[in-house]
């Protein structure tokens, strides 16, 4: 869903669009000034509690002539989203073929620690934090929500937003907020062979 659709379906839920017109007015728009904070605070929900957004990008390892583990990169310097590692995941890239990595570790739930004898390129997956919603966001950015989550925002969104005007009808879209929050399930992670296979190299 784009920006523009997830305020739109606020709005009508607080009884404050015209159709399928965005209108910008008099009486909208301390409702539109206020839509990216409650935004902002459902993603967080969301994305700490319910679901996690997998996403991945390469590190390039140069070969070392000892043993032991002396190298250590940061996920943060990697990916400017990266929230947490999450489930670890991490395949060695050789032009079209991946496969599993082992050996490796994590530190302080960012630092990806590495064997010496590693070379080459990495793929390393990690859980993202979704872009922050701004008054500056423009309606056609795609928040990179599946459906089924970014369907639920303008419920939480006008739950904050319409307390002033009708609390009960925002306290009835926060529990329907709520309930539907509590049946989303986390995007599959994690690394399934048919064949049992140790990924850290310590199994």
């Amino acid at each position: 869903m784009t920006w523009h659709e997830i305020k739109l379906a606020a709005l009508q839920k607080m009884f404050s669009a015209d159709g399928s017109t965005l209108v910008n007015d008099e009486t909208t728009r301390d409702y539109l000034a206020g839509m990216p904070q409650a935004a902002n605070e459902a993603l967080q929900l969301l994305v700490s509690q319910n679901i996690y957004m997998r996403k991945s990008t390469l590190i390039s390892v140069e070969p070392v002539d000892q043993t032991g583990y002396n190298r250590r990169y940061d996920m943060r310097e990697y990916g400017e989203d990266f929230y947490r590692v999450g489930k670890p995941e991490v395949y060695k890239v050789d032009g079209e073929s991946v496969s599993p990595a082992s050996g490796f570790g994590f530190i302080a739930g960012c630092y990806l620690v590495v064997p010496n004898d590693w070379s080459g390129e990495y793929e390393v997956w990690y859980d993202s934090w979704p872009e922050r919603i701004t008054i500056d966001t423009d309606d056609d950015y795609e928040l990179p929500l599946e459906d089924c989550v970014a369907t639920i925002l303008p419920l939480y969104m006008a739950s904050q937003l319409y307390k002033d005007d009708d609390n009960s009808i925002a306290t009835t879209y926060r529990n329907e907020f709520e309930v539907a929050r509590e049946g989303l399930r986390s995007m599959a992670a994690g690394v399934s062979y048919d064949t049992w296979q140790s990924l850290d190299g310590w199994a």
